[in-house]
Formats: structure tokens, sequence, C-alpha cells
């Protein structure tokens, strides 16, 4: 039957040469708008990369030539090279190095085969047309003029639907589509003045200081064969505290490519995350669990490009897509936090208006997550820095951690200006010395003409909304709190006690709090009792 689409590719024998050829040849073949579902067109990409991979290495000296053509039921894809001997199935030993490719060929096309041609061979595999698309079937039209070889530098390398232009609010497998967000992608990066193909490539070179492994590492074509020696050659003593650092600086030489970069900052403000179900929770997420620190990087490297490209307008974007309900907060860094209740995410961000900065801790995934335990935490340095005894403001930001991490899943906002319930840290000093005259924490705040309760929640709201949190279970003593927060929009579908021991200094404070402002803190008088038992004995 005659071709309804070809396309030709010349590849010249190197690994570099070979993604590339890979890229290109399926962007073209997404351009013809075949009837094939996504997880054939992936599968595909794999079966291309084998091919070409087995002619880098076997295919003797001069170009090789990749080809795909469509006859209308099924696509067909082949590589030429210069070798005369034929590749043979077989399973190779446990502990090989190589020997795999032609399996995954097996298994991922509906035939395959090799045979002998005037100037060495052809490797061949296709993919039939799904059953249920063999008759009747349609597809647009092409014309000759997108019959032309795609230059990845001068567009997208996937053509871009009106409803592939809409981006999700998190992405979650770096495939497809958004296969460029993946180490595995064909990027050229550097290390020690040594080109590698993927970034992928260069971590696992990384791991070494043999230049010789480096060296074949670099040779390699397949990142998977890449990763198998990074692992076997491993010698880095300092390795766990590198590797982070060593992936940053690699993700951000392949993303000053224009075309990448581009394709980056298109992503716009969707939470990245480097979905898996091999149990990577340090790099990725697995089951809902781990730290997603790949998915950081690449945040944090669009949030660069962001600002490079806009510096006017990147401070307006967060993680979660865009700025918040009214424009009035941005996040603008993003990090890991190990501490004792394990390694949080913390979110900075700042008030646009105001310049204020504020933080949220997340542990787990709480984007679209319904009654994600929550803690708003008021700063105070008095309390937490300092150690004093005359609040719980330190407790319960301890207890409140500890109770997120039994979870699993949570948020911590820790909002500044909150010092001494809104009045400011030199206010709550006067205050203090007040308390000591005799009055309580109201009619002290009351004798120097500021309020009780000075705080604004509506940051809280505006976090909250950006982090995409649905409803929240609500770590607080305060009712008030709960009805700040759900008339500023917030799902509160239950208040969590958060109760600590108190201390003799703070048993006044907490009395006050509970008499006159409504706070539930039952039983002050049997915990202080209960304190002064234990340091007696």
């Amino acid at each position: 039957m005659a071709a309804h689409h070809r396309f030709t590719l010349s590849v010249v024998s190197t690994p570099a040469s070979a993604c590339e050829a890979r890229h290109r040849l399926l962007a073209q073949v997404r351009s013809w708008a075949l009837p094939l579902e996504e997880e054939t067109l992936s599968g595909i990409e794999l079966v291309v990369g084998e091919l070409l991979a087995n002619a880098v290495r076997h295919g003797g000296p001069g170009p090789a030539e990749a080809v795909a053509t469509w006859t209308g039921r099924d696509l067909v894809v082949e590589v030429h090279d210069r070798a005369a001997a034929l590749p043979a199935l077989s399973v190779p030993a446990d502990d090989a190095e190589c020997g795999r490719g032609l399996l995954l060929v097996d298994a991922l096309s509906d035939r395959h085969g090799a045979e002998p041609t005037e100037t060495g061979k052809r490797c061949w595999a296709a993919f039939d047309l799904p059953d249920s698309q063999r008759n009747g079937t349609t597809h647009r039209p092409i014309p000759d003029d997108e019959e032309k070889p795609v230059n990845p530098s001068a567009q997208p390398a996937i053509p871009v639907t009106q409803a592939e232009s809409v981006v999700p609010r998190v992405i979650d497998r770096f495939a497809g589509r958004w296969e460029f967000l993946s180490n595995y992608s064909p990027a050229e990066v550097h290390l020690d003045q040594r080109r590698y193909p993927t970034v992928e490539h260069a971590y696992q070179a990384a791991k070494t200081l043999d230049t010789a492994i480096r060296e074949r590492i670099a040779g390699t074509v397949d990142p998977d064969e890449a990763k198998l020696l990074g692992r076997r050659y491993a010698d880095r003593a300092d390795w766990e505290e590198s590797k982070v650092a060593v992936v940053r600086a690699l993700v951000e030489e392949k993303f000053r490519d224009p075309h990448l970069r581009a394709l980056l900052l298109g992503t716009g403000g969707a939470e990245l995350v480097e979905g898996n179900e091999w149990g990577d929770e340090f790099w990725g997420i697995c089951a809902g669990h781990g730290q997603n620190t790949m998915g950081l990087i690449l945040m944090a490297v669009r949030e660069q490009a962001r600002r490079e490209a806009h510096p006017e307008e990147a401070k307006q974007l967060s993680p979660g897509g865009s700025a918040d309900v009214s424009g009035s907060i941005g996040c603008a860094a993003q990090a890991s936090i190990p501490t004792a209740h394990g390694t949080f995410t913390a979110w900075g961000y700042r008030s646009l208006l105001e310049g204020g900065e504020h933080l949220a801790l997340t542990l787990g995934r709480v984007r679209d997550a319904d009654r994600v335990l929550v803690r708003v935490h008021s700063e105070c340095l008095t309390g937490e820095a300092l150690g004093s005894l005359r609040c719980d403001c330190g407790p319960q930001l301890d207890t409140a951690m500890a109770e997120i991490a039994a979870v699993g899943t949570g948020v911590i906002l820790y909002l500044r200006g909150h010092e001494g319930r809104g009045i400011g840290l030199l206010a709550k000093l006067r205050a203090y010395a007040l308390q000591d005259a005799g009055f309580d924490t109201v009619d002290a705040n009351s004798s120097m003409g500021l309020p009780a309760d000075a705080r604004d929640y509506r940051v809280a709201a505006q976090i909250l909304n950006d982090l995409g949190v649905r409803s929240v279970r609500l770590l607080s003593n305060n009712p008030d709190k709960t009805a700040a927060l759900t008339a500023l929009g917030v799902e509160v579908s239950e208040r969590v006690p958060l109760l600590v021991a108190p201390t003799i200094h703070s048993l006044g404070y907490l009395r006050t709090k509970r008499d006159r402002m409504g706070h539930d803190l039952p039983d002050l008088s049997e915990s202080v009792a209960a304190t002064r038992a234990e340091r007696v004995s």
C-alpha cells in the first residue's frame, strides 16, 4: 500500500544526535495527527530510541538513517546503518550493561525484524492501527509542506492543539507533552567540560571521580544504561550532600536552551511533580508521599527564568498557577526544610502591597485535598526563638508539626506581623511590663489604646487558596479564628484542639484567653498542678 506520510532523517553516529533524532522523528509523527493512542505513541518513541541506540553503538562508520512511514493501517519505523551483522533476540544476564533493547522492541511493537541491505542493514518495527479504527478511519489531511522535517529550534516539538494549550494545575507525569521536563529528555549539558546527551547522563557521571567511567557514560545512548553505570561505579564520599546541587546546576544549564526555556515557561504556574510508581520519595512523590525535590528544582528554575524574562511580573505568580484571589500575595521561594518532625516543603510568600513575608510548610500532597490538617500560627519571637514561658506559642507550634507529621499530610501557616496578636514586638514587651504590674493581657492592650486581638487572617486564606486546599481541619483552641477564616471563604470542616501543658508563668495568660477571649482551654488548674508535682518529684 502506498505511503500516506513518510519522513526521513539522517543521523550522525553520536549519542547526542541519536537523542535529537528520536525527538524530531516523534515530533513529525505527532504532527500527522494519526489515530494512535498516547500509550502507543510513547511506545513508538521508546522503540525508535532503541533502534537508534543500536545503530550508534554497532552500526559501523558513517551516518545512519531513520525513517517513519504511515500507510493508513500501520506505522513503520526503521533505522538503516552501515553494519551487516543482524541483531538477535536473546535474554541478557542480570548484570549485563546492555542487550535489553531488542526485548523492549519485541514487547512494544506488533511486528519487528531486520534485513540486510546493499550498504548494511535495515532494522524496523511496525505498530498497527487499533482494531476499533481499522474501518472508515479518517484523520486530518496534511498539506505537503508539513511533510518537511521539523526544526525543533524554530517551533515546539509537538504541535499544540487548542485543548493542549490548557495547562493543568498539577503536572505529575513528565511524559508525552511534558516529556521535556524529564531528566531523560534529549538536552545537551556539560560536566567538567565534557558533553552529555541528557541531564540523567551527567547526573550519573557526577557520582564518580573516575574520568574513564565518566567518558564511558558520556558515550552511552540510553539513559538507563548511564544510570546502571553510575550506580555501579559511584565512589564520591560526599554524594548525598552534593547531589541536589549537582542536579540544580544541570537543570539550570538545560533550560538555558531558548526552545526548552520557552516550554518550561509555558507550564505557567502549574505545580510540577515527579510522580512515580517505583517508590522514589526523595526526588518525587509516590502514592501521595514524597519530598518532590525534582519538581521543586524545576519550579525554582522556572521562577528564575520568569524573573529574567518578566522581572516586573515574576513575583505575582505562585506555584498554584496564579496570584491569590485579591492579587496581593505571591510565592517567591520554595525549599525543603528537614525538621525533627520530618522534612517539610517551605513556600515563602510575599505580600505585594505591604511587603510582608509569610511561610507555608506543607507535608504530603495538599493540593485539591479535603479536610487537610492546618495550623494557622502567629509569629512569636519571644515564645519560639527565646523559649519564653509566658505564652504557649512555642509548644503549640512544635505540637502542631508533630500532629501533622503523625497523619502524614498537612499545612503550617506561619504568619509574620502577628507578634503579640498583631500589636507588634515592642508593644508586646510594654504589655508584658503592664502584666507584671497586675494587668491581664486584654487590659494591658486596652490601656495602651490597642485591641485585644489585631490579627488579620486574609493572608492565611489567600495562601490556602493558592496551595489548592479545599477544606481544613483547623488546629486551634480559638473559635474566633475559625469564624474569621470561614468569613474569608475557607471551608473549616472541623476545629481540632491544640492543647499543650501550661506552666506557672503562662497560667494567668491562658486563663484570660479562656475567660475573656473565648478560647477552649479546659482543666488549666489541674494541668499546672500536675506540672508542679512533676517538678517537685
